[in-house]
């Protein structure tokens, strides 16, 4: 749904942030986060 304002809040402040606002396992590892879009940050 908010995959991009989940992205975001992992840049800014964590992947934990994001992982615990979505209370998913896949989150927690950072499966549903983008991982291209990451590594061109």
């Amino acid at each position: 749904m908010n995959d991009l304002s989940i992205f975001v809040i992992c840049c800014r402040r964590g992947c934990r942030l994001a992982a615990e606002l979505m209370k998913g396992p896949r989150s927690i590892e950072g499966a549903d986060l983008p991982q291209g879009d990451i590594s061109a940050y």
